[in-house]
């Protein structure tokens, strides 16, 4: 009997460290599947921010392709704070045609009332030169209507002639006040 009690006492201590070892593997198991389950839907949203991240840069890349074309349409447009460019565009272009450039008027209008900046200017030069100042002008990457041209022999000088305009600048955004 005491050898019988001995194996069932052995048998019982046995089988509860089995049941602890499978209730254990059970929680285990339980926490892995938790654990994996979380890191699964991490790791997806960590994959979603990398993808997002990835069309960030590729789009910032883009963006530095394009620079150059956005700041030249941006310079098209000009502001009441940046009609000096334009004029500044307007000595450029007279220095390339070699031309005696004076403005003799320079109307900007404030506000939104719709009208645009008229410049009266005379040009003094040769012909051809004159006539290339117009041009350079006329092609330039600003938008300008020329309201009167007038091209005559300047009376000071008889090799000279002397051109007498006026231009509206239609690329302008009047700021809001």
């Amino acid at each position: 009997m005491k050898n019988s009690r001995k194996i069932l006492k052995t048998t019982a201590l046995i089988v509860f460290f089995i049941l602890i070892l499978i209730i254990l593997e059970y929680f285990l198991l339980t926490k892995i599947n938790t654990k994996k389950e979380s890191f699964l839907k991490n790791q997806g949203e960590l994959s979603f921010y990398w993808q997002s991240i990835e069309n960030i840069k590729n789009t910032e890349k883009q963006l530095a392709l394009h620079k150059k074309e956005i700041s030249e349409i941006k310079s098209i447009f000009l502001n009441e704070t940046s009609i000096i460019d334009f004029i500044q565009r307007l000595e450029y272009l007279a220095k390339q045609s070699k031309v005696s450039l004076e403005m003799e008027r320079a109307n900007i209008p404030r506000g939104e009332s719709g009208e645009k900046p008229i410049f009266d200017l005379i040009i003094i030069g040769d012909f051809s030169e004159v006539y290339k100042f117009i041009n350079l002008l006329e092609n330039d990457i600003y938008q300008v209507v020329f309201e009167k041209v007038l091209i005559k022999e300047s009376l000071s000088d008889q090799d000279k002639w002397e051109a007498s305009t006026k231009i509206k600048l239609l690329s302008y955004i009047p700021l809001k006040i």
